[in-house]
């Protein structure tokens, strides 16, 4: 925990859990935009390091419902994210050319509903979540 109340621990969990994400995520625009590396590596970089993000930040929320609910706005706020710029809503180059293989704003919006397909391995939450990320990140490798 972050604090003695669990309800600021959640807030504060929720507060560096998004900042990381959010630096995570700006860095890899910034070495897409440069082209530091490869853009298929890059965009495989971020799949997997925004999942290795919100893996590491969970224990830092509560077991309870707050916790999980406040856990689970990280990766819903970058959801909503996706959808604004795979629409043409939001206009953001960067983003796009880090995470898509030929530049298409609307390969966006098709990306984020690969990883929320149900498992028929049976396996839950985040290390079925992460396994999809890393076997969709290795496939072009």
């Amino acid at each position: 925990m972050l604090h003695q109340n669990p309800v600021v621990s959640d807030v504060l969990a929720t507060a560096v859990s998004g900042g990381t994400a959010l630096t995570v995520l700006r860095l890899f625009e910034e070495t897409a935009k440069r082209g530091v590396f490869d853009q298929k590596l890059n965009r495989k970089l971020v799949h997997v390091s925004f999942g290795l993000v919100f893996m590491l930040c969970w224990p830092l929320f509560s077991s309870g419902h707050r916790g999980a609910l406040l856990a689970a706005l990280i990766p819903g706020v970058n959801i909503i994210r996706m959808l604004l710029l795979g629409s043409g809503i939001w206009k953001d180059e960067a983003t796009v050319k880090s995470m898509t293989r030929f530049g298409d704003r609307r390969f966006v919006t098709r990306v984020i509903w690969y990883p929320h397909c149900i498992d028929d391995r049976g396996e839950s939450g985040l290390i079925g979540l992460h396994r999809l990320y890393l076997n969709n990140c290795s496939t072009d490798l």
